[in-house]
Parts: structure tokens; sequence; C-alpha cells
């Protein structure tokens, strides 16, 4: 298996070389994404050619007058679609008797009206390069600067489709992924060619099981599950870490982690990448670690630095995340169930109840700690868990239904540790108990 498809065309435009590196530092822009997302006028070789005409060092005007010629503004290769499987009564609405809550569901609702887009050439030139990632259906973005959709944010994207009930447009949302499973062996963080060199935390056969859950739609399972198989090989190849037992030296654990490989910045956030790498005084650790801590979905979050004030000291290809394992365990869980509810053979589900139970022991044994009766990261280089603070993360064994360690230990006596993150906001629970001004 292939994992990472580049279009080349695109690729030495919005994700490596001079004319990446020329515009993203001159700036131009105060968000290093604005000139990622902007389709070209004419054909990559034409771009090119344009572009070498400014000599080296160009000047800013020069530069300035270089995109204007060029390049299209953000937001020419999309455009809006009308659901049309939008209804102004769902049926979740029924449940809601409360007035004041009743008219708050009725206006999220209306917000998938105004977010549903689709990729749209027709005011292109047949060989202009854009950077969205073509896809088959129209697609759910989260507003604002990302006029494309993500990974990890879908699955509640799709959990809120189908309470609404529009399943056409969930449908719609998956395939899309599957078909990027089909093309790359993965899915990618999110739908542009700069974001095929990465992942985000794996929610796709979650999304499959609240889709399926929804619709008992059984052809579609059957297309999904195989693909399904793909990402988990993945997953079990390319982000996976072999930690040996230490009460059984003959066991060895395979734990997953997240490690995107990299020796240049992350295109849409260019400048600061090349600042932050050039003074951490290890360039080609910190890409690596930037774009691993923007594959995990918190981006960014003290549990990845070995300082949690300062994001120079990230580390997170060297940390296996509780929270990733907890989702790997769900997925297991997931594929288990449905290869035995379409009777695949007797060794892939073999493989899956058996890659459950060797889940739960590492879990419970290597990220475990049995002095404070919580799980937590583990920072294989330093062999050490992350205790130093509390992080929500640090419960998802919990929400995969995990197995406790044994029978004397209670869900209670883990809870109690994190009373103050469960109990003492009014807002919501925290992502953590430590204000290091980043956003996870």
């Amino acid at each position: 298996m292939k994992f990472y498809f580049f279009k080349a065309s695109a690729s030495k435009i919005y994700c490596t070389g001079e004319l990446l590196h020329v515009i993203q530092m001159s700036d131009l822009f105060m968000d290093s994404k604005t000139f990622v997302d902007m389709p070209t006028k004419y054909d990559d070789k034409i771009v090119m050619e344009n572009f070498g005409k400014l000599g080296k060092n160009p000047a800013k005007a020069d530069i300035e007058r270089f995109l204007k010629d060029n390049f299209h503004p953000i937001g020419h290769d999309v455009s809006i679609v009308e659901p049309s499987d939008w209804t102004r009564k769902p049926s979740f609405l029924s449940k809601v008797a409360d007035e004041s809550l009743h008219e708050f569901g009725e206006s999220l609702n209306f917000k998938w009206k105004n977010l549903l887009r689709k990729q749209d050439k027709s005011k292109m030139c047949s060989k202009c390069i854009t950077s969205v990632i073509e896809t088959s259906n129209p697609f759910i973005v989260p507003g604002g600067r990302f006029i494309e959709y993500y990974y990890w944010d879908t699955y509640w994207v799709i959990d809120g489709l189908l309470s609404s009930d529009m399943v056409q447009t969930a449908h719609g949302l998956i395939r899309n992924f599957l078909e990027m499973v089909e093309l790359n062996g993965f899915v990618p963080n999110g739908a542009r060619v700069y974001y095929l060199n990465r992942s985000q935390p794996p929610l796709l056969a979650q999304m499959v099981d609240i889709y399926f859950k929804k619709t008992r739609d059984l052809d579609f399972l059957k297309y999904a599950l195989n693909l399904l198989d793909i990402e988990y090989a993945f997953w079990m190849s390319e982000r996976v870490y072999h930690h040996k037992s230490e009460r059984d030296e003959s066991k060895v654990f395979a734990l997953n982690l997240y490690n995107a490989k990299s020796t240049e910045p992350r295109p849409e956030s260019y400048k600061e990448d090349y600042i932050n790498a050039r003074e951490s005084g290890n360039e080609t650790n910190y890409y690596s670690n930037i774009i691993s801590a923007a594959e995990s979905g918190w981006d960014f979050s003290s549990r990845w630095f070995n300082d949690p004030m300062d994001i120079k000291t990230i580390a997170i290809s060297q940390i296996l995340p509780v929270d990733l394992n907890s989702i790997m365990l769900k997925n297991e869980k997931i594929l288990y169930e449905y290869h035995k509810l379409l009777q695949s053979s007797s060794d892939k589900i073999e493989f899956y109840r058996q890659a459950i139970e060797d889940r739960e022991e590492a879990i419970n044994e290597v990220l475990w700690d049995d002095k404070l009766n919580t799980w937590a990261d583990f920072n294989y280089a330093t062999n050490k868990l992350n205790t130093r603070h509390l992080y929500i993360s640090d419960l998802s064994p919990l929400w995969a239904g995990i197995k406790l360690k044994n029978e004397h230990i209670r869900v209670e006596d883990i809870l109690v540790r994190y009373n103050s993150l469960l109990m003492d906001y009014k807002s919501g629970i925290p992502a953590s108990n430590i204000f290091s001004q980043q956003q996870w």
C-alpha cells in the first residue's frame, strides 16, 4: 500500500519550494493560510515561469503584483450548496419541550443551510491549479477562514446531521472520506493537498458506526468495511510504537502515536513554523513534531511540550497518547462487531478480537499509574507518564469502554482526581488545568 499521494503540479506551488517560501515570508498576509488557499489563474507551468521572472529577492510590491496577476482570491474554487435533505422541523425538535431550548435547536439546525459547499472549477481554466482535494460529494465546512472540511471534526458534524435527519448529506461526507482511503490508504488531516502528509484522530470507523446504527444500510457497510480495514492497517504500520512489557519481557505491545515526518514548515502556518524552528535549535525535529501535533487534532497543547509553557520544546513524536489509543480500541471493537455481523472470515474476526484484548492490556499496563489510579500519556523516551497536570483526555479509556485493570478499581476512584475539571467550570469541561495559552 502506498500511503501518500501528491499531485505534483499542486505540491510545488502550495506544499514546498521557493515560490511558497518567498510568498509566505513576504509579510503580505497576516494569515499564512491565505496564500495556499488561492487557486491559480493559469496552469502551473505558466505560474512558475512568471514567478521566475521576478528574479532573486523580489520587492514586496512585485510579489503582490505577481499574486494579483496569477492567483484568484480565496473561495474562487468552491460554491455554496443548498442541502437537499434539510428540513425546518427535524424529528429531534419534537422531543424538546423547553421553549428557549427549542428555539436554540431550531437556530442550530438552520446553520446547516449555510455550511454546505462543493468544489466548483467553473470559473477556472481547465489547467488551473487549486489546493482543494477533489471529492465526489458536497461537504460541511467549519466556517470563517476554513472553507474545506477536516477529518476528526466531521465525526461531530455527521452526528449532528443525523440528529437533523440529514442522512443523505451525512452519507456523502462519509463517502468522501472512504474515497480518500481508496486513493491514499488513509484519511488526510483535511481536504487540501498540503494536508496529505498527515492524518488526524482516526474516527472514520466511528462515523460509519453511527451512520449504520441510524440507517441499517448493509450495502454501505459492506462497501465501507474493507476500507476501514485499510485505514486501520495504516495506523498499525505507519503510526505505531512497539513497547516491551516491563512485567513480561517476552511480550511487546503495539501502541499508536502521532508521528508525521517533515523537514519543512507547514504551508498553512509557514512563517510561524519557520521562525519557531530556527529558534528551537533543531529545525528538522521541530518540523516533524509540529506537524505531528497538528495530526493529533490538539494543535496545540501543553500535553506535547517538555516545558508546558513553550511550544518550541514540543516532543509529541515520542509520546503515546492515551486518547489516540482509546480511539483505536473503540475502532477495534467496531471492526470486530461488523466483521461478525457480515460473517467475514474467522481469521479476520479473531484478528480484531485479539487486537481488543491486546490493546486493553497495553493501555492498562503502559498508560496506567498505579499510585494515582489514572491513565496518562506515556513518553517512551523518558519512560514516564505525564501526570504533572490534569488533562481530560486521561479519562478517554472510560469513554472507549475499557475493562478496568482489576476488580478492586472503581470508576469513582479514577474520577476523584479530576473533580476540579469535571465540576468547577460552569461553561463546560476544560481540556486541562494549566493555562498554557494554547488552544488545548
